[in-house]
């Protein structure tokens, strides 16, 4: 029997949580070395791959720097920074002279840190007109302002360079791939999973259950959300099983082999990379994103719109996931691993502190 915990006491509970780890987390000593970072997003209300993303540099650059973060009441920042980062719910207790911010933040307050001579970088994890509610003249502003923009392809750069021309965007702005949750992934299943915010129509999560319910696939599992976008009656598809949100990768990855993803449209599409440090072969809607990230390792096949050879595929990686899983770790690890996108962040704030 499933015990159901009142909203009320889950939020406050929650509230708790965040509190402790604010406290835990400015128990940490400050280095003697390394720069003063800060990261002051705004757009903290739901966990996305933005927000995942974001975290994860602020992680990984505490290991050099001294990072703080700015947390609202109820984020979901605070499930995914680790205690070396100092959380602040003041953001006059941030300390960095180098500011990370999203395309969310308010243009004055962007603003503010440039004239005190912050270094400000904006880190973007959208396209040009896919900003998730932000408003065109708050992005342009921010654009403007900022003193480096960071992109996570080179696809996506390109598209912001092509719709903003007047904007110096090419000269001020750096691409670096987003850091990945290793994953594991040792039972065979024989499932497919679909991971993402399906309940959003771009994901085209419908398509991608359509193909793997016609092929050998024993389970559909979809993990993101608890509603699929153009699905109604999920009892029609007797092989779905719709998981909602975790926070765990490892549970997504023991319950299936073969991630499928139908996506119109990505950044960078960080649940294919999550997928590659498991060794989880990938079927993958054809797209100038997974195209630019993920056409050079084996155990990516991308979907080519007949649906009898895109069933072929799926069946394939799903017959081929075990032999398949050596190389595609080996891959994540020579692109995508900690080591290798801690070390791009590093040269960079390395020369962006030269510079000032």
């Amino acid at each position: 029997m499933k015990i159901r915990i009142p909203w009320k006491v889950q939020t406050t509970v929650y509230l708790i949580y965040q509190y402790c780890c604010s406290i835990l987390s400015r128990l940490t000593r400050k280095k003697n070395f390394g720069l003063d970072i800060s990261f002051f997003c705004n757009y903290q209300n739901t966990t996305t791959g933005a927000t995942v993303a974001i975290a994860q540099i602020a992680n990984q650059l505490s290991s050099q720097h001294n990072v703080d973060a700015y947390i609202k009441p109820y984020s979901g920042y605070s499930k995914q920074l680790s205690l070396s980062v100092k959380q602040h719910f003041s953001p006059e207790s941030l300390n960095g002279r180098l500011v990370f911010v999203d395309i969310g933040q308010d243009n004055k307050i962007v603003e503010e840190m440039v004239d005190d001579n912050k270094q400000v970088i904006l880190t973007c994890h959208a396209f040009p007109m896919l900003l998730h509610n932000v408003p065109q003249p708050k992005l342009i502003r921010n654009l403007e302002l900022a003193t480096q923009i960071h992109f996570v392809s080179t696809h996506q750069r390109l598209e912001f360079i092509r719709q903003y021309p007047e904007i110096e965007i090419e000269s001020k702005s750096f691409v670096i791939a987003n850091y990945t949750r290793q994953g594991t992934q040792e039972a065979t299943t024989g499932n497919i999973g679909i991971v993402g915010h399906l309940n959003r129509e771009p994901k085209n999560a419908i398509r991608g259950i359509q193909l793997a319910h016609q092929s050998n696939a024993k389970l559909i599992q979809c993990w993101g959300s608890d509603n699929i976008y153009g699905l109604d009656n999920p009892t029609s598809y007797p092989k779905l099983r719709l998981n909602g949100w975790t926070n765990s990768i490892h549970k997504m990855h023991r319950s299936f082999d073969v991630l499928l993803s139908t996506s119109r449209s990505e950044t960078f599409g960080l649940v294919v990379v999550e997928a590659l440090s498991a060794g989880i072969p990938c079927v993958l809607s054809d797209i100038p994103v997974y195209r630019e990230l993920y056409s050079g390792c084996k155990g990516i096949i991308f979907i080519t719109g007949d649906d009898q050879q895109d069933i072929r595929s799926i069946n394939q990686l799903l017959d081929q996931s075990q032999s398949l899983k050596k190389g595609m770790i080996q891959y994540w690890q020579e692109n995508f691993s900690d080591q290798v996108i801690r070390s791009t962040w590093l040269d960079k704030l390395g020369r962006l502190n030269t510079q000032q």
